[in-house]
């Protein structure tokens, strides 16, 4: 299933175990209910304030051995059932393994392509002055 929203880049449902930690030692479990390129829910009992940096490290299921990912996002919303991220930097191999995700839960390589073209496009404009 697709939720799309008012969001700019099209989430995807996607359950993964998550570990969300900060620079000050916190660390808290949560399952991930959607993603996108751009950033996830992550369903918790404990949350984190708006604002927060963290670091995110998804578990991948389904995968012999463990397969993790890690992205540096920042806490965007709350709500009772949860935190929204919105992902801020990773390395080019995780960007693979969303963008593969993301493609293989949207059924559609073109879509996908078109979420990464909309990514960089996000991306150039951030770093104009």
């Amino acid at each position: 299933m697709v939720e799309r929203e008012q969001r700019r880049f099209t989430r995807v449902i996607f359950h993964a175990k998550a570990e969300i930690s900060t620079k000050v030692s916190i660390s808290i479990s949560g399952e991930v209910k959607d993603l996108s390129l751009k950033g996830a829910f992550i369903v918790s009992n404990e949350k984190l304030p708006v604002g927060q940096k963290v670091e995110i490290s998804l578990q991948l299921p389904g995968s012999e051995p463990s397969i993790s990912i890690s992205v540096k996002g920042k806490v965007v919303r709350t709500t009772p059932e949860g935190m929204g991220i919105d992902f801020e930097s990773m390395d080019i191999d995780t960007f693979y393994v969303l963008k593969e995700i993301v493609a293989h839960n949207l059924g559609s390589e073109e879509k996908a392509r078109e979420e990464i073209i909309r990514y960089l496009q996000n991306k150039i404009a951030e770093k104009k002055p």
